[in-house]
């Protein structure tokens, strides 16, 4: 690299090697403006001769830049290979007149596809963005419609459409907590704790360094007070079909921990603890009470 070449003994330097590129080029230049001098008026001789050294030496460095990235030219001191920078040199300021506007047209045509290209990008992302976006509205008007109903047909289809939408949108609040619910209305409550946690666990990833900011307390306190209204439902339909007692103790036991998550990440969650009827099922318990009490000192 030239950045290095004054540190290596072997290689020249920067002078070295523009002098060796642009004197060449410049008689090379000079040699194809000699050739059709007769073509051109008196007048203009010697301008056609300064500009033809100085596209020559353009030409040079430009087919001496060809040269090193296919590995034909190196920068060694070695005489054959000045010898060949030499030649490169002369031999691109003598053809640089008709070179460099290929060239040009070359990298314009590059430029161009590169151009296409990136509207292409940039087209297939925007249709992609469009897609999802109508995709996700479809799904949500789909989970009201069918809560609105309460069709079972209806709620399996709309939760089949938000869990395809999961994965492209890893924290968004309203396809999560409406997905919950949608679980809650088949009593798949293990479903929609899992929904849930699921979703706290991609606004941990997301906000991992900036967890004091409210939209991420106020998003995962919600799950975690909807994930403890779940829990509640599970052990009261156990208690109901007379089930095991242990597992319904250890269900509303997750139930306070969670809605003690929830009320610290946001206090405001205090008042629908008192009065959602979810949670009716533990309101009688010293837990619950105690929980209620102290949160409310």
């Amino acid at each position: 690299m030239l950045i290095d070449m004054p540190q290596c003994p072997n290689i020249m330097n920067l002078l070295d090697l523009i002098l060796l590129i642009s004197i060449p080029g410049a008689f090379g230049g000079l040699v194809a403006g000699l050739i059709e001098i007769d073509k051109e008026e008196n007048g203009k001789i010697a301008w056609k001769l300064v500009s033809r050294s100085l596209i020559g030496i353009a030409g040079a460095f430009g087919v001496v830049l060809l040269g090193f990235f296919v590995g034909k030219v190196s920068a060694d001191v070695k005489v054959l290979n000045k010898l060949f920078l030499i030649s490169f040199s002369l031999v691109g300021g003598t053809i640089s007149y008709r070179l460099l506007p290929r060239i040009g047209t070359k990298l314009e045509e590059q430029l161009q596809l590169k151009i296409e290209e990136t509207k292409k990008e940039v087209a297939d992302v925007v249709d992609k963005k469009s897609a999802e976006t109508r995709s996700y509205t479809a799904a949500i008007a789909s989970a009201e419609a069918a809560l609105a109903r309460d069709v079972t047909a209806d709620v399996e289809l709309a939760i089949e459409m938000l869990t395809h939408l999961k994965k492209k949108f890893p924290i968004d609040r309203t396809l999560h907590i409406k997905l919950g619910v949608l679980f809650k209305k088949l009593e798949d409550y293990d479903k929609a704790v899992l929904t849930l946690r699921d979703f706290i666990s991609e606004l941990d990833k997301e906000h991992s360094s900036i967890r004091k900011n409210p939209h991420y307390k106020h998003d995962t306190a919600d799950a975690y007070f909807n994930i403890s209204c779940y829990l509640v439902l599970k052990a009261e339909k156990l208690d109901k079909s007379k089930g095991n007692e242990v597992e319904i103790n250890r269900l509303i036991q997750k139930a306070i921990e969670a809605l003690e998550t929830s009320i610290d990440l946001r206090p405001e969650n205090l008042v629908d603890a008192k009065k959602d009827r979810e949670l009716d099922f533990i309101k009688g318990r010293e837990d619950y009470k105690k929980l209620i009490e102290t949160k409310s000192a």
